[in-house]
């Protein structure tokens, strides 16, 4: 009887052997749900994930996006330039947001609390030409209290190096109330105040004025009853509708003074403004009669027809001819722009639209300032030359 074989324990011995891949290669661990595990450090903690370049990736929300730096206590850190230095806060637009108070407010610019702001430089006019001048010291004389320093008087020499003889009438009166008398050798000095390269008739004298004098439309509606009560009648002012040449303005001007109008009122909007060429232009007459600007040529024409004048426009479609008005009234004369001449709502505030015969080929108009002189002639009347005829009007040949 062959003796019987023990029988082999009932546990299958295992077999310690590393699995391996098809190709012999160890196998990356799993978890149970069969992904690889993440790479971990020494002491069981996970690797940080790193780029291709095997730097760390920056910490990115649930959504993939980058986190925002975060301070060693937790808190967001302030964005910074290229430079390091923290960036200045910026709108969602982009654009750097305006610097506010503590309390949260816009801060506004200017300059510091408590800082005085420099003065306006103050702006200086210089009237020229002999006739200017006398007629505004001789307006000048007529004050009781005369800014000697806002004045001065500008004199080219003559070739012996003195005032002028035919100065010595504005320089005298100049001396009496103690303005500043500048005499220049030529007018390339330093002292001399115009404009070399500018080709003014200045006959060797200018003045420096504060400011070209003028009136309010109040103030000429205040004495529009002692005018009309000393003239008969005629033509006591003119109404500029937007003249935009300041020679016209000027010649218009001086127009007015010849004929003994009190006053020139002109607008602010589209108009020649009132400058020292407008003075010399006007040979003296800004001086001679009152200058007032207005806003509004309209509710001007308002007061005035209210104080008791009637309102005449000369008009190339009017069919009443300059010479058929009536000749017992007060008028106020409007003259119109020198291309379109007047605008529709100035001429209806006109009581007397009316033209000037004439014209024939391509000319069929005349120059304004020239067409107010017509229009003025006709208005004045008899009444007018007869009581100026004592009256000696000359003309000056530098003028």
């Amino acid at each position: 009887m062959k003796p019987t074989k023990s029988n082999k324990s009932s546990k299958t011995p295992v077999k310690h052997s590393h699995s391996g891949s098809a190709t012999g290669k160890f196998n990356t661990p799993r978890s149970a749900a069969g992904k690889p595990n993440a790479p971990r450090s020494a002491a069981g903690k996970p690797n940080a994930p790193r780029s291709a370049a095997g730097k760390p990736n920056a910490p990115r929300s649930a959504a993939g996006k980058p986190n925002a730096p975060r301070s060693a206590a937790g808190k967001p850190s302030a964005p910074r330039s290229a430079a390091g230095k923290p960036s200045a806060p910026r709108s969602a637009a982009g654009k750097p947001n305006a610097p506010r108070s503590a309390a949260g407010n816009p801060l506004r610019k200017g300059p510091p609390s408590g800082s005085v702001k420099p003065a306006r430089p103050v702006r200086e006019f210089h009237i020229w030409g002999r006739r200017p001048i006398e007629n505004y010291i001789e307006t000048l004389m007529q004050q009781d209290n005369v800014d000697r320093q806002a004045h001065a008087l500008h004199i080219i020499a003559d070739k012996a190096g003195r005032v002028p003889s035919q100065l010595k009438t504005i320089v005298e009166p100049c001396k009496a109330v103690g303005m500043k008398i500048y005499l220049s050798q030529s007018q390339d000095d330093e002292s001399w105040p115009l404009n070399s390269e500018e080709t003014l008739n200045h006959q060797r004298v200018c003045l420096r004025v504060p400011k070209i004098p003028t009136s309010s439309i109040h103030d000429i509606v205040t004495r529009l009853p002692d005018w009309i009560a000393e003239t008969p009648h005629g033509c006591l002012g003119i109404v500029l509708d937007q003249i935009q040449d300041p020679r016209n303005f000027g010649a218009i001007v001086r127009t007015a003074a010849f004929f003994g109008a009190k006053f020139v009122i002109f607008g602010e909007d589209r108009q020649a403004e009132l400058t020292p060429l407008v003075v010399k232009t006007s040979s003296g007459g800004a001086f001679s009669l009152q200058l007032a600007p207005t806003v509004n040529i309209n509710r001007a024409l308002e007061q005035l027809k209210k104080s008791g004048l009637w309102v005449v426009g000369s008009s190339l479609k009017a069919t009443a001819r300059h010479s058929e008005l009536p000749s017992d009234r007060h008028y106020v004369l409007v003259v119109g722009n020198e291309s379109k001449g007047m605008r529709q709502e100035v001429g209806r505030q006109c009581d007397y639209l009316v033209r000037i015969p004439g014209g024939t080929g391509a000319v069929d108009s005349l120059n304004v300032g020239v067409a107010t002189g017509v229009m003025l002639d006709a208005l004045q009347g008899e009444a007018f030359f007869a009581q100026s005829a004592h009256l000696a009007v000359s003309e000056d040949i530098e003028d």
